[in-house]
């Protein structure tokens, strides 16, 4: 009987670490395919574009971690769109395609120039798990300079 016990113990618990998280968007984010109306919006607040390459429900803790993270530091200091990985990057500026495209790994965050489409900032998941204050530093620092530049 114990065994059993045990054997049901070590089941549930495995199955809680099993069990897929979600990444707690922020509201008002657009997915790519309002990347304009984004932009419209960015312009319109002076805020940059944040576009996060995720899944927003996930099996992977790391992931889901980062992707929390860097969405708590930034909140409402800029406009958000959400780019699923199965979506691709067509639709959205050539320099967040090539960014996009260069790293392995994701989560991937880039700080867009809403006017020009540059890349601001990019960091992604394997930034984040090498040096978590580094990865949000240069980003938090490209909103903030955005902010000044176009107040």
């Amino acid at each position: 009987m114990k065994t059993v016990i045990r054997s049901l113990v070590c089941l549930f618990s495995a199955s809680l670490l099993l069990t897929a998280g979600e990444v707690e968007m922020p509201r008002g984010f657009v997915s790519k395919k309002d990347y304009e109306a984004a932009k419209k919006t960015a312009l319109a607040e002076k805020k940059p574009i944040a576009v996060i390459l995720t899944e927003i429900k996930t099996d992977c803790p790391i992931c889901e971690a980062t992707s929390n993270a860097m969405i708590k530091s930034l909140r409402n200091r800029v406009v958000w769109v959400h780019v699923a990985p199965k979506e691709g990057y067509d639709g959205l500026p050539k320099a967040v395609d090539e960014k996009f495209r260069s790293a392995q790994v994701y989560p991937f965050f880039a700080i867009v120039d809403p006017e020009s489409g540059e890349v601001l900032a990019f960091t992604h998941q394997k930034d984040y798990s090498a040096d978590d204050r580094k990865a949000l530093k240069g980003v938090k620092e490209a909103v903030r300079d955005y902010a000044k530049a176009n107040k």
